[in-house]
């Protein structure tokens, strides 16, 4: 995979530079709130399950959508994402964690994997089986400059 690094102003840069023609979506291990308080809930187990008015903190969870979908999470501008773009369904079998790390990738390939995109608080950093879709990332004028930085902060 090639990949490439950058700052990020905001999470909603990120819809600049989507591939929004792959449009299965999986946030992996998404956290819903930053902070660690407690807040009143119905939370939905499952299609048979629902706990109402309970509290909760800290949600961590994956969720499974389309680009129209990951417009709406990007506008949370949560400190951490992880989100794997794939250019088929994602199965239910298919859990990240579980995979073998000297594997991991090529797991996913085999499962439609086009690119990853993970965030820690403004580090962005893309991953993709396409070197076109990096090199467009690395060409837009929005970006040009942070990735300029980053080099050469690295050298």
């Amino acid at each position: 995979m090639d990949s490439i690094s950058f700052t990020l102003d905001a999470n909603k840069e990120i819809w600049e530079f989507l591939d929004k023609t792959v449009d299965h979506v999986l946030v992996h291990n998404f956290h819903a709130d930053n902070s660690v308080k407690w807040w009143t809930s119905t939370i939905k187990i499952s299609p048979q399950i629902t706990l109402d008015n309970v509290q909760v903190r800290s949600m961590q969870f994956d969720i499974q959508t389309n680009v129209v979908g990951l417009k709406q999470i990007l506008d949370i501008e949560s400190n951490f994402l992880d989100i794997y773009q794939f250019n088929k369904p994602i199965a239910d079998s298919l859990t990240i964690d579980a995979l073998p790390k000297d594997n991991a990738i090529n797991i996913l390939k085999k499962n439609g994997l086009q690119h990853i995109i993970c965030v820690e608080f403004e580090l962005i950093t893309v991953k993709s089986f396409s070197s076109d879709f990096i090199n467009s990332i690395r060409d837009n004028p929005l970006f040009v400059d942070r990735i300029r930085i980053n080099k050469s902060a690295d050298t």
